[in-house]
């Protein structure tokens, strides 16, 4: 039983350093926070997180509590096809950035009203962008493991031998379409998540994220 424990804390925590560790604690709040900004500009999620958000409508429960029992489902791919990009990160991300953003878009709601104006709900979308943005800069950089989504198209990749930015582009759309039909919301705030959260991110890992976390 020791040497189990022994191995399970060998997975998860793989010789991180305190700054790692603080990286991707950060970097999980922020992803938590930047889906309910977001959320709350009433212009769309990135693919996945907007159809989280149908499907738990839908299902009448919480986007975090949605988000906690598919993650569960995925981890089991995760273990089975991509267990090498499971660490801490990965516990961390698929227990706690639902309800952060469930906690977050409540606090939102309950003291600012839904935004009505076009103007006001970009610049909240702008402001969803940056926080994203640099949470996943932080998340990426600390390299403790990656969420059962984001391992998905790496267990795709080694089934079906394309490149990873296919299998990405695949699992994306398919988020999309469920988004759709399930009633989420497919907006401006989704295309922006598509164009623009990559440039930002590698922005931030080269100005900022790595020299703190890498340092």
């Amino acid at each position: 039983m020791e040497n189990k424990n022994n191995k399970i804390t060998d997975i998860l925590f793989k010789g991180l350093t305190i700054r790692r560790i603080f990286g991707m604690l950060l970097g999980n709040l922020g992803i938590g926070i930047g889906v309910s900004v977001f959320h709350f500009s009433c212009l769309g999620n990135d693919p996945y997180s907007g159809m989280i958000l149908g499907l738990s409508a839908l299902a009448g429960v919480s986007y975090g509590t949605f988000l906690l029992c598919l993650n569960s489902v995925l981890f089991i791919v995760q273990l089975m096809f991509a267990r090498e990009y499971i660490g801490l990160g990965t516990l961390v991300n698929w227990v706690f950035v639902g309800f952060t953003a469930d906690f977050t878009y409540m606090i939102l709601t309950k003291n600012v009203a839904l935004p009505t104006h076009l103007l006001t709900q970009i610049l909240i979308m702008l402001l969803g962008v940056l926080t994203m943005s640099f949470a996943v800069s932080l998340y990426q950089s600390a390299d403790a493991g990656i969420s059962p989504y984001d391992s998905l198209p790496f267990a795709i990749q080694k089934k079906v031998g394309k490149s990873y930015f296919w299998c990405r582009i695949f699992c994306d759309a398919f988020c999309a379409v469920i988004c759709f039909i399930s009633g989420g919301v497919i907006g401006l705030g989704t295309f922006t998540c598509a164009f623009c959260l990559g440039p930002f991110i590698t922005f931030f890992n080269k100005n900022i994220s790595e020299k703190i976390i890498r340092k």
